[in-house]
């Protein structure tokens, strides 16, 4: 019924109220690759009726196969331990769904919980997240098996956690504090079976005035998140967000500011369609990507125009390099993903998207007589340092 149901709605835009249909932008973008293969490279398909379609993608044949039925709207897409299917989030309701089934399996937590967060798996079986709770109003952090047996991280009536990192035996999470609007980073053990997380050790006090959009540690002793000031101006077409490195040396931890980029405001309102597919608690995150062969960060800034540019920052040399720019002077949308030594850049397919040198880049997407789609993606080639339309 859902699947009619946005058929029919599509066609009341059409037929009634046209602007509404085409105020969609069609996108292609990576969002998870398994094991970090190239061959293996899951792509959400955004159409102009708004539905979406998720692809499992060979780079190197640039063959594409549909993994989920297209009545499904996935966001939060996160690769299972044994790649043997993936996670996604629709409609509210955390699902599984295995390359080896038609359908995937609903998650029924055994917490009354709701808007749930980005997931992390530890194992095939279970996992954490963020989510906030139905008694308290407040979101707390949980781990949970496939199950739905929960139990309780970190939780009270006061504060909000959110961001969950677990690196071996340690902990890191964010701290908000709503009545005094502070945000602070803690470090904690990862507390055992029958155990509630200590409060952490402070390792970042955000500055006064700033929110977290982003948060990832590298290892137990690095890390990386990024701010940006709040309240957000809604006014203004873009953010600017600030790239931190955390940093364990010399007995305490370093907090590095990095680099600056922008995103559209629109990426903050939760009726924006630039939300599509993306964590309701994570909507910077398609925008950045770590390198780890060339320990580097990728990240996409838009000009005051909201066309996207590619970026990466060398952490070794503290270099920044520009990698693909924008060749049209309408906004679109991009997103980046770093598998193996190439990242992948997503956008809206077949128009003058992105331009190196002279060549200008996009996203294509073809249909040939045997029913055979295929996507080309462009890409930066960590190793060469180059930028193409990816051919392995």
């Amino acid at each position: 019924m859902h699947y009619f149901k946005k058929r029919f709605l599509a066609w009341l835009c059409m037929g009634f109220y046209q602007p509404c249909l085409f105020s969609i932008i069609e996108c292609i973008y990576p969002v998870a690759a398994l094991g970090n293969d190239p061959t293996r490279v899951l792509l959400l398909h955004r159409q102009v009726d708004g539905q979406l379609k998720l692809w499992q993608w060979n780079a190197k044949t640039s063959e594409a196969q549909l993994v989920l039925a297209p009545f499904f709207d996935p966001a939060d897409i996160k690769i299972l331990p044994n790649y043997l299917g993936f996670s996604f989030m629709h409609e509210g309701l955390l699902r599984v769904k295995l390359f080896s089934r038609r359908s995937p399996r609903t998650i029924e937590f055994d917490k009354p919980l709701n808007t749930i967060g980005s997931i992390e798996w530890i194992d095939n079986q279970t996992f954490y997240f963020a989510a906030r709770s139905e008694k308290t109003e407040k979101f707390g952090i949980y781990e949970a098996t496939v199950e739905g047996e929960t139990r309780v991280l970190a939780v009270d009536d006061v504060h909000n956690y959110s961001f969950p990192q677990k690196c071996g035996d340690r902990f890191f999470y964010v701290e908000h504090t709503p009545c005094a609007p502070r945000y602070y980073i803690r470090a904690a053990n990862y507390p055992g079976p029958e155990e509630v997380a200590a409060q952490g050790q402070t390792i970042v006090e955000v500055a006064s005035g700033h929110s977290v959009g982003f948060f990832a540690m590298i290892s137990e002793k690095s890390g990386f998140f990024v701010s940006y000031i709040t309240p957000v101006e809604k006014q203004s077409k873009r953010v600017a967000c600030m790239c931190h490195l955390v940093r364990y040396e010399a007995d305490r931890w370093q907090v590095i500011s990095l680099f600056t980029f922008h995103v559209p405001t629109s990426v903050f309102s939760s009726a924006d369609d630039w939300r599509v597919g993306i964590s309701a608690t994570q909507p910077i995150s398609p925008f950045i990507s770590y390198v780890a062969c060339d320990d580097s960060w990728c990240y996409i800034d838009y000009d005051q125009s909201l066309n996207p540019s590619v970026f990466i920052f060398n952490l070794r040399t503290n270099e920044v390099a520009k990698k693909l720019c924008a060749a049209t002077s309408k906004s679109v949308r991009a997103g980046v993903l770093c598998v193996q030594d190439h990242i992948f850049v997503g956008g809206s397919p077949n128009t003058e998207m992105f331009e190196r040198e002279i060549r200008v880049l996009s996203p294509t997407m073809k249909e040939d007589i045997a029913g055979t789609v295929r996507i080309v993606l462009p890409c930066i080639d960590i190793k060469l340092s180059k930028s193409a339309n990816i051919e392995l």
